[in-house]
Parts: structure tokens; sequence; C-alpha cells
């Protein structure tokens, strides 16, 4: 598991009790070091890791600096920022001041990097991500040869 508090990072709000059933209860984690476990592996788990960067390319640094790329979320109202960031970001689904929880149904959905095996889900790619090519040959003179 990860060892958070041993690479330097620490829950900084506590937001436990918010699902009583859950698993793992939600938690926001500070974490200033970009190479630590917590930071550069998917938790697959209701846990959010901020980190501090010093200005918007360091931002974006850090944001590409991982090996997924599933989903980015910027918040800003500014729409340079906004168009800087779809430009420069690398993930397979890219929201604006919207959660990266959920996707539209016929949008694609898909990683890039580490996290994108194949064609993406949803619209009109779900044919090809559900389905597996297959060559099938048949020599419809087989059993005719076998009896001459």
């Amino acid at each position: 598991g990860f060892d958070v508090f041993h690479e330097g990072g620490r829950e900084c709000r506590d937001v436990s009790g918010r699902q009583a059933d859950a698993y793992y209860p939600p938690t926001i984690i500070c974490c200033p070091d970009p190479a630590a476990e917590i930071v550069q592996e998917e938790t697959f788990g209701p846990v959010i890791v901020v980190q501090p960067a010093q200005d918007w390319q360091e931002a974006i640094a850090l944001c590409n600096g991982v090996p997924q790329g599933l989903a980015a979320a910027v918040f800003t109202t500014s729409p340079e920022r906004q168009q800087q960031f779809l430009a420069e970001a690398r993930a397979g689904l890219l929201k604006i001041n919207a959660s990266t929880a959920g996707a539209v149904g016929d949008a694609p959905f898909g990683g890039w990097k580490a996290s994108g095996v194949g064609p993406p889900e949803h619209g009109s790619w779900d044919a090809e991500f559900y389905t597996r090519p297959q060559a099938v040959y048949t020599d419809p003179t087989a059993f005719t040869k076998a009896s001459e």
C-alpha cells in the first residue's frame, strides 16, 4: 500500500464520515513530492492528491508528470488558461470547471499513456472497443477433396 506520510504527504482535510460504509473514506492528501508513490500511481479510490505549483507551467508539468493520463481537470474563469489547458494537458478526458468523475455517453472515454489500451469506449467507438477482430478461413471443398 501507499506510505503517504513516510513520503512527505499529509492528510490536509478530514473528510471522513461522509460515507460510513465506504471501504476507504474520501481523503484529500497534500503531497509536495512529485515522485511520491501516491502521486505516481493510480489509487482507484476516493483520494485526491493536492500538490503546490509555483506557476502555470509547473502546474501543467505536474499534471503531465505521471505515467497515467485518464482524466484531468482545471478550475479557472480565464478563457486563455482554459485553452492552454486543452492544448497542454495529456489525458484522454479533459474537463473545465468540473470534476474528473463521470463521462458523457456519446463522447470517447479512454486514457492516454499508461491509462490507454486500445480504442476509447462510448459513442461510435463502442463497436471497436467491445469486439475483437478475428479472421476465419474455410475451405468449402475440404470434404469433397477427402472423399475423392
